[in-house]
């Protein structure tokens, strides 16, 4: 008798704390699960607005500052240069232009010519000492020419020279009076070329001829 009291107190008990314990969990389990749901769905909401509310304004003032370009600082860049050229600008001095013979200073032709540059085919040129004077013993002076824009260089390789000969009173009424007679031209080589840049540009016509000036020289075409 007391046996069978003990097991369906025993029983009685395992089921209340059986439907507490089952109980205990259906109220944790309610709980929690309404919180997840809760704060998945927030966090989710949360995010996906902030990333939709993106400062529309601002891609726009970005765009906007890209186009407004300063329009007279591009045309100021892209203006050429070269369009600044001074009126008074010439071109430099071509070869055919200079081609003959120039005497220096005057238009016009004593007994003989003053000093002259000639400048022939093959870019040979000839500097002429003054004919009228008679004691000059070096005649003339040779070699090669080339034109770089404004400037003539010239290579002295020779001159030609009266050797020989005796001094005595010319009938020549310009120079000094005096000229060498019986002497003989002769062409000698330099032992050293020099090479000469001399400034060169157009001038005035004077007496209808043509004027180039070679080292601040003035030169009158004769032929």
């Amino acid at each position: 008798m007391i046996r069978t009291f003990l097991f369906v107190s025993f029983f009685m008990l395992a089921t209340v704390s059986h439907g507490q314990e089952a109980a205990k969990k259906d109220t944790i389990q309610t709980a929690q699960e309404p919180v997840k749901k809760e704060i998945a769905k927030d966090s989710v909401k949360v995010v996906t607005d902030a990333k939709a509310e993106v400062p529309k304004d601002s891609v726009k003032v970005a765009t906007d500052a890209k186009v407004e370009i300063p329009k007279d600082t591009v045309k100021v860049i892209t203006t050429p240069a070269k369009a600044e050229i001074p009126e008074e600008y010439t071109p430099p001095i071509e070869n055919k232009e200079i081609m003959g013979k120039w005497q220096m200073e005057s238009t016009e032709m004593a007994d003989g010519f003053y000093y002259t540059y000639s400048f022939l085919r093959g870019n040979v040129f000839v500097f002429g000492n003054d004919e009228n004077e008679g004691l000059n013993r070096i005649i003339s002076l040779t070699g090669t020419y080339y034109l770089k824009k404004d400037t003539l260089i010239i290579y002295v390789k020779q001159e030609y020279d009266l050797v020989g000969g005796t001094p005595q009173m010319s009938e020549k009424l310009a120079g000094s009076g005096w000229e060498i007679t019986g002497g003989k031209i002769m062409l000698k080589d330099l032992p050293i070329v020099k090479e000469y840049y001399l400034p060169i540009k157009r001038c005035p016509v004077k007496d209808h001829k043509k004027c180039i000036e070679i080292n601040s020289m003035s030169y009158y075409k004769f032929e």
